[in-house]
């Protein structure tokens, strides 16, 4: 049975969440997560810098995690919107974590670099090691951006968290 979406409601829901428990969101996404419209409406709440952010990226993050995919105008949507990768560091933590699941459009690649290469120097190390991990992303998919991200990479040797050291070396080289 298809579940009728209010937003308002949606917003006030999203915008409550206590930003540490899983278990609110994973049962809104069991009553809306296959739904039609859920991934176009928590695109929308993620792109938007509002207190339901957090909450909604946390959503899309899971969504993508269970195998959902992008359209590519939504994917377009997401990293058109990179500026909000930087509201706040649970919001760019969930969005980094959503990279590898979302390929990177060609028109986007450059300014997602930007941001990415910005986020390296946060001060949160999982906010960093995400960050490696979508610049290798983007090298990975568009090569021409493969000798910047390696001198990223081994920079990142350097940091002084060994979750961020440990990410980059789990990271295979690229093709040749």
């Amino acid at each position: 049975m298809t579940q009728v979406c209010d937003l308002a409601e949606w917003r006030q829901r999203l915008a409550s969440w206590d930003g540490k428990s899983a278990k609110e969101l994973e049962a809104f996404y069991a009553c809306y997560g296959g739904e039609g419209y859920f991934a176009t409406t928590i695109l929308t709440f993620s792109t938007e810098p509002t207190a339901a952010q957090p909450a909604a990226t946390w959503l899309l993050k899971r969504h993508l995690e269970s195998g959902a995919t992008l359209s590519a105008e939504e994917a377009l949507e997401l990293y058109e919107s990179v500026a909000h990768f930087r509201t706040s560091w649970p919001v760019t933590l969930h969005l980094l974590q959503s990279i590898p699941f979302v390929p990177v459009p060609a028109s986007c690649a450059a300014e997602l670099v930007d941001v990415l290469v910005a986020c390296c120097a946060q001060p949160e190390k999982m906010v960093r090691a995400w960050a490696y991990n979508g610049l290798y992303l983007v090298g990975l998919q568009h090569p021409a951006y493969q000798r910047q991200v390696t001198s990223h990479l081994a920079r990142a040797q350097q940091d002084d968290a060994p979750s961020v050291r440990a990410r980059i070396r789990k990271l295979p080289p690229f093709p040749a």
